[in-house]
């Protein structure tokens, strides 16, 4: 797979720690926010540089959308309290960022005022970046996505 130097994307999926990658084959790269704006925010991403949408194979768009499909799924199984929403977000439009998909589950305590967009200027509490909370956070998805595999 080629990468491109200096793309973030393609560092992460280089680079990501072990423990926050929740998926990962030769199409496309899951895995826990490196820096999350709420408790269980993923990002997808494919494995080629991509910069843009169009510019994805027709293989390359159905992996990302059943791993979309499968991963708002399990948040919305995994999360407690559960979601009221879960945002899907689409970024190409850095230069040192190539294409990828954030999942951010949206709780009815997230205040108005950080809601839609705004969720990414939200003043994260600091017990939602520790290691123990994610990583607690990243096993009941993996539960979840262990019961989705039995009974989807």
């Amino acid at each position: 797979m080629k990468l491109k130097q200096g793309c973030k994307g393609c560092e992460i999926t280089e680079h990501v720690p072990a423990d926050r990658i929740l998926e990962s084959n030769e199409l496309s790269f899951v895995n826990y926010c490196n820096d999350p704006v709420v408790v269980g925010h993923i990002v997808i991403q494919p494995r080629r540089h991509v910069e843009s949408l169009t510019d994805l194979r027709a293989d390359e768009i159905a992996d990302i959308i059943r791993l979309i499909w499968k991963y708002s799924k399990a948040l919305a199984l995994a999360m407690d309290p559960k979601p009221e929403k879960i945002y899907l977000c689409m970024f190409s439009e850095s230069t040192d960022w190539h294409l990828h998909f954030h999942i951010v589950p949206r709780s009815e305590q997230i205040p108005q005022k950080e809601r839609g967009g705004n969720i990414f200027n939200r003043e994260v509490p600091p017990e939602e970046k520790g290691h123990i909370f994610i990583k607690e956070t990243i096993n009941r998805v993996k539960a979840a996505i262990e019961k989705l595999s039995k009974d989807p």
